[in-house]
C-alpha cells in the first residue's frame, strides 16, 4: 500500500511540475511577445479568457468529483459559476448607466461579492486536510504501535538469550584469565572455581 502511495505520488508530483514549467515557459514568451514584437490587444484577451476558463473548467471537474464526499466545495462550484456569469459584463462592454455604473464597474462589485463563498469554502478546504493529515497520522501511529507490540516477545526472548551468551562468555573469560595467571604455578582445578567464583562476587 506504501508503495502504490508513493508512485501515485510521484507520478502526480511530475505531472503537475511539468504543467508548472508549460506554464511558466508560455507566460514568459507571452510577454516577450508583448512587450517587444507587437502588442496585440485582441491576442492578450483571447490569451486572457482562454487562461480562464481552462481555470474555471478545472476547479468545476475538481468539485463536482468531491461534492459528495465534501460537500463544502459546493461554494467552490457556487463561486465559478457566478464568477462566469460576471465575465458577461467584461466581454459584452455597454455605455455607463447613468453615466457611472459601466460593465467594468459591476465586474468589479461583483467579484467583491464572490469572495466571502470563496474564502469559505478555502477555509474548510483547509480544515479537512488538516484532518485528514491528522487521521494519517494518528493511523501510522497505530500500525506502528501494532508492529512493537506483537516484536516485543520476540525482543525480550532476544534480549534474554543475549544477556545469557555475555554471561557465558564471562564465565569462559574469568576462567581463562585466572589459569594464565596460574599457569606458572600449576593451580588445581578447585582453586581456579574459587578465584572464579570470587572475581564475579567483585564484578
Amino acid at each position: 500500500q506504501r508503495d502504490n502511495d508513493y508512485s501515485k505520488n510521484r507520478s502526480n508530483l511530475i505531472g503537475l511540475a511539468a504543467v508548472a514549467i508549460a506554464s511558466i515557459v508560455f507566460y514568459i514568451r507571452h510577454v516577450w511577445y508583448l512587450s517587444c514584437v507587437h502588442f496585440d490587444y485582441g491576442y492578450n484577451m483571447t490569451v486572457n479568457l482562454s487562461v480562464g476558463a481552462a481555470n474555471c473548467i478545472g476547479w468545476l471537474i475538481w468539485s463536482i468529483r468531491r461534492v459528495r464526499s465534501q460537500p463544502y466545495t459546493r461554494d467552490c462550484l457556487l463561486t465559478v459559476a457566478l464568477l462566469n456569469g460576471l465575465v458577461l459584463l467584461e466581454v459584452l462592454d455597454f455605455p455607463p448607466i447613468w453615466w457611472v455604473l459601466d460593465a467594468h464597474s459591476l465586474w468589479h462589485g461583483g467579484t467583491v461579492l464572490l469572495a466571502v463563498p470563496w474564502y469559505r469554502f478555502a477555509i474548510a478546504d483547509c480544515n479537512y486536510l488538516l484532518s485528514e493529515k491528522q487521521n494519517r497520522e494518528s493511523s501510522n501511529f497505530a500500525v506502528l504501535y501494532k508492529l512493537v507490540e506483537q516484536a516485543t516477545p520476540q525482543l525480550t526472548q532476544r534480549r534474554q538469550q543475549r544477556q545469557q551468551q555475555q554471561g557465558s562468555d564471562f564465565g569462559l573469560h574469568l576462567r581463562n584469565l585466572v589459569r594464565v595467571r596460574c599457569s606458572s604455578a600449576s593451580c588445581p582445578d578447585e582453586y581456579v572455581s574459587a578465584q572464579e567464583a570470587a572475581l564475579r562476587d567483585l564484578c
